[in-house]
Formats: structure tokens, C-alpha cells, sequence
């Protein structure tokens, strides 16, 4: 991995893989078997399938999709400039400048792997560290300008309470992005850890 970049897209995606042609496939013949009058049942029976089968066209669009996204590149790239997501196009999702940012820490909502961990018995359940989690970036602004300078944040910005930007960068079991040593490298002085909370503001 380059240094400075952490690539935020899922390493794989064996689920969508599988169901992508197995969808496609269904959607196919009950399709097919809707418009030949190959169902039993008679007109109703045409039209239900006729509707099963645009739903099954649907999901597979929807998972094909997903896949499609999963091959854009999606990095956090953190360096002596600041911090900058890059989702694949010619401008950056954001950029912040280390003058515009007053700390930087991550929010984990990692309940269920608490609970996971307390209640965890060998050979019955899934171990707690394959327990998915959310992990969320916080940026706090340095001061007002910083917030209106960056009107593309609007929603990151209603999503940490107006308290600070908030950026989900993870979701899935394994651990937090490698955030710290990064931010540590560069501005070990705004670093302020991790804590586990969840991602909405008002269940801080």
C-alpha cells in the first residue's frame, strides 16, 4: 500500500460475487416462463411471476451495482498537506487542509462485538472479531470559516451534530482503518484516539 493511503474498499466481496449471476439467473427464467404463459394458474398466475421477476431484476441491479462500486477506488489519503478522500474522479470527495481542522479522532459503534465478546462460548458462536462494526472519521473544524468554506461537507457535517465533520470509512468485520498512525506521522497533536459510541448524534 502506498504510504499515506488507506483504500477503504471491502478486500472482497464473495456474497455479491455468488448472488450476481444467481439473481440474474432467476430473473431470467421467471421472466421467461411469465411472457410463455409456462406458469400455472392462468393470467394471475403470469402476472405474480411477471412481478416476482422484475423484484429478482431489481435486487440483481441493485447487487450488480454494488459490485460496480466496489472496483472504484474509494481511498483516505492522509500526508503533510492534510486529509483528502478520493473516490475515483478528478476532484477529491474533500480536502482539508491541516489549518482547517482542530482534532481528529474515530468513532466506533462496536456494541454488538462487546456484547459478542462477553457472551462468547468456543465452537458455538462466531468469534468477536469477526462481529461487524462501523467505524465513522471525526474531523472538528478549526473554527465557523473552516465549515462554510466547505459546503460540499453539508452532510457530513449535519451527520456529526454540527460538531464536527463525520465520515463513515468502514463497515464490516476486522479492525478500524489505520487512521492514528497516520494523523500521528503528520499532527500527532490533533489526534484524540478512538471511542466507541454510535454513528448517530444523538446516541453519543
Amino acid at each position: 500500500m502506498e504510504s499515506g493511503v488507506i483504500d477503504l474498499r471491502r478486500r472482497s466481496a464473495p456474497g455479491l460475487l455468488i448472488s450476481a449471476p444467481i439473481l440474474w439467473g432467476l430473473t431470467v427464467v421467471v421472466l421467461v416462463a411469465a411472457v410463455r404463459g409456462e406458469v400455472h394458474g392462468g393470467l394471475t398466475a403470469r402476472v405474480v411471476a411477471g412481478v416476482l421477476g422484475g423484484c429478482l431484476g431489481l435486487l440483481a441491479l441493485l447487487v450488480s451495482q454494488a459490485l460496480f462500486e466496489l472496483r472504484r477506488p474509494l481511498r483516505l489519503l492522509i500526508d503533510h498537506e492534510g486529509i483528502r478522500l478520493d473516490t475515483g474522479r478528478r476532484r477529491p470527495a474533500f480536502r482539508l487542509v491541516w489549518t482547517e481542522i482542530a482534532a481528529v479522532s474515530l468513532r466506533v459503534s462496536d456494541r454488538r462485538r462487546r456484547i459478542s465478546a462477553q457472551t462468547y462460548i468456543r465452537w458455538l458462536d462466531r468469534r468477536p472479531e469477526r462481529t461487524p462494526i462501523v467505524v465513522a472519521l471525526e474531523l472538528h473544524p478549526a473554527d465557523a470559516e473552516a465549515v462554510r468554506r466547505h459546503p460540499e461537507l453539508r452532510t457530513a457535517w449535519r451527520l456529526g451534530g454540527e460538531q464536527c465533520w463525520l465520515f463513515v470509512v468502514w463497515a464490516g468485520p476486522g479492525d478500524p482503518p489505520p487512521v492514528a498512525p497516520l494523523v500521528q506521522r503528520w499532527r500527532p497533536d490533533l489526534w484524540r484516539g478512538e471511542h466507541s459510541a454510535s454513528i448517530l448524534p444523538h446516541s453519543r
